[in-house]
């Protein structure tokens, strides 16, 4: 009895060695990139795998970002704009540029142009106003203008002369008074007497005098000149020659620098009238391109996954385990059974 006892624990005791002689679970490391735009990481790694005859199982998988990438779409929008020059006389392709450039909602470019569409057109009911200033030069007194005056319109846009018709505005002063010196008088006197000869109105003058007389009688020799003393003044008088007597009567003639004050007067005419009609063109530029922009699209992360893998072996190396605990018990219970076995036989004996 105590033989067989001897002989199981033993064997238990030599099985629980070498269980727990066993060596520890070995591990793997794979890894494995993969490309996501959800930042909730799950890579769909094997849960089993064999390396060198050996299996594993899946233990752990750990996650590392390598590269964060924004990501976009092209949108693709096909533009056309047009420019417009209304009633040119002419066609001119130098009116438009040759490229427009358009920024409008993210897209930038350049739309080159792609035509340009000329239409004629007449312009009917045109108007024109003109004024011009009729100018009397220097005068004496003011002029009494005409109410219209009829002058020729040169319109340039159709290169046509219009004859036309102003009406008085108003007159006005364009030089202030002055004398102007520029008048010379011929005066002829005859007379029975040799020594004087009289005026028109009886005054008598001396033909010896060093020249002929003016000074107090002035208005007198204008008003036989036919001058308004108003405006015309003499200023200085000279003899043209010595006297001359021929048939009972004696002849002299004066010479007179007469001035006159003078102002300087321009009329102004205006209104307003009807030109011929107009051809002219209606230009449009058209522009025409494909533009493109990128549209944001989330965000594409490059995501390395490290996933740890464990020796199937371990599962195998519990159960031994068990087993081994299983002896232990084993054994404490061959104990107890050996220790009532004796006592049994103590009380035996002792009978």
């Amino acid at each position: 009895m105590k033989k067989t006892i001897l002989v199981i624990v033993t064997v238990l005791m030599l099985f629980i060695t070498t269980a727990f002689a066993t060596d520890q679970p070995q591990t793997i490391v794979k890894e494995y990139e993969f490309i996501t735009d959800n930042t909730n990481f799950d890579y769909d790694a094997p849960m089993e795998m064999t390396d060198n005859d050996i299996k594993y199982q899946r233990k752990d998988v750990q996650y590392e970002i390598i590269k964060e990438t924004s990501q976009a779409t092209i949108d693709i929008k096909v533009f056309e704009m047009e420019l417009a020059e209304k009633g040119l006389e002419e066609k001119d392709d130098s009116l438009f540029e040759k490229v427009l450039q358009v920024d409008e909602d993210g897209f930038v470019g350049g739309l080159p142009l792609k035509e340009i569409v000329y239409t004629e057109r007449k312009v009917t009911g045109r108007i024109a106003s003109h004024t011009v200033e009729y100018n009397y030069n220097l005068q004496t007194e003011a002029p009494k203008p005409l109410s219209t005056l009829d002058v020729l319109y040169h319109d340039e846009k159709t290169n046509v002369d219009v004859l036309v018709t102003l009406d008085f505005v108003k007159l006005k002063e364009t030089v202030k008074s002055h004398l102007e010196n520029n008048i010379h008088v011929e005066q002829t006197y005859r007379s029975i007497y040799e020594d004087i000869y009289m005026l028109a109105d009886g005054t008598r003058l001396s033909f010896f005098a060093d020249k002929p007389q003016f000074e107090g009688i002035e208005e007198k020799i204008l008003d036989q000149m036919r001058f308004d003393a108003k405006h015309y003044i003499i200023t200085d008088s000279h003899w043209e020659g010595e006297t001359l007597t021929k048939d009972g009567k004696t002849t002299r003639l004066a010479g007179y620098t007469v001035d006159r004050y003078v102002i300087g007067y321009s009329a102004t005419y205006s209104g307003t009238f009807d030109i011929p009609n107009m051809l002219v063109y209606d230009a449009t530029a058209v522009y025409e391109a494909e533009l493109s922009k990128k549209v944001p699209n989330g965000t594409e992360y490059v995501v390395k996954a490290t996933v740890t893998y464990e020796e199937m072996i371990a599962e195998q190396r519990n159960y031994v385990g068990a087993i081994a605990g299983a002896a232990t018990g084993l054994i404490a219970l061959c104990g107890l059974v050996i220790f009532l076995v004796k006592r049994k036989r103590k009380k035996i004996k002792a009978k």
